[in-house]
Order: C-alpha cells, then structure tokens, then sequence
C-alpha cells in the first residue's frame, strides 16, 4: 500500500513537472518539490495583419531571482 501510494504521489509531480527526477530518494523528492513554482503558460498564435498593415515581432523575457529583463524587438 505505501509503495502504491509514492507510486502514485510520483506519477502526480511527473505530471505536473515533467523534468524533475522522480527516482531520487523519498527525502531529496520532497525537499525538490518545496522548491518548485508551476509556471503558467499561455499559447499565442500569430494572426496575418490586415491589408495595408505591418507587424512587428517582439519578445521579452524576466528574471525575478536579480531583477532583469531582455527584449528583443
């Protein structure tokens, strides 16, 4: 029954993060999982501008953890 039950708790943190390294031992995981952020996504899709009209591409990113940014334009 435990081992059903980190089974399932380790099939639940693989869906959700997808990159963490499950078969570490019970103590690392869980040490691992306080320290991670879901991070939301949105999907963007481009749309062809209107007849007459330009687009321009721009990107951006932020790091919380020392307080940058970069664009790209």
């Amino acid at each position: 029954m435990i081992i059903q039950c980190i089974w399932n708790i380790k099939a639940v943190i693989l869906n959700a993060f997808p990159v963490i390294d499950t078969e570490d031992n019970w103590i690392n995981l869980c040490n691992k999982v306080e320290n991670l952020r879901l991070v939301h996504s949105i999907n963007v899709r481009w749309n062809k501008p209107s007849v007459g009209m330009i687009k321009i591409n721009t990107d951006g990113s932020y790091f919380s953890n020392n307080n940058t940014s970069s664009e790209i334009l």
